[in-house]
């Protein structure tokens, strides 16, 4: 934030100002070890990537590479990638999503095994809907208009 402050007149003082741009540098930074990332799974073995570093960072300093390759080549990365895999897959397996609105998931499950297809319902607009003057103006509507049809 220091760099920013004296580049740029920003009151460091405040605090939306202050999270917009830590979110923004995170989101840099995150972009930048994903793509060092994949510069390092260009090479087929830890020496090989170790050997050649990417120029971005050669004015950075080898030090951060080498660290920045241990940790690509560290059981514990190793572990996270393994279950960031098995959670995609497992999230791909899913036969149907658990937000289903106002109706409570176990009236969906059963729905579907006997066959039924009811219209979804979200509980917000339901709400705004039974609630504002519009909405009771359409129910009476629709009300009239099925007692005239049943004539």
């Amino acid at each position: 934030m220091d760099e920013i402050t004296t580049n740029f007149e920003i009151d460091s003082k405040d605090s939306r100002l202050t999270n917009y741009v830590n979110r923004l540098y995170n989101g840099r930074y995150r972009e930048f070890k994903a793509e060092l990332s994949s510069y390092y799974k260009l090479h087929k073995t830890h020496e090989d990537a170790l050997a050649n570093p990417p120029i971005e960072m050669l004015d950075r300093g080898v030090d951060q590479w080498v660290e920045l390759c241990n940790h690509f080549n560290s059981d514990k990365f190793r572990i996270f990638i393994k279950s960031s895999f098995a959670n995609i897959e497992n999230r791909s397996k899913k036969k149907y999503n658990h937000c289903t609105g106002s109706r409570p998931l176990s009236y969906i499950v059963e729905e579907m095994a006997v066959g039924l297809h009811l219209p979804f319902t979200n509980s917000k607009t339901d709400h705004l809907f039974k609630h504002n003057k519009i909405g009771k103006k359409m129910k009476q509507k629709e009300g009239y208009d099925t007692a005239a049809r049943s004539k």
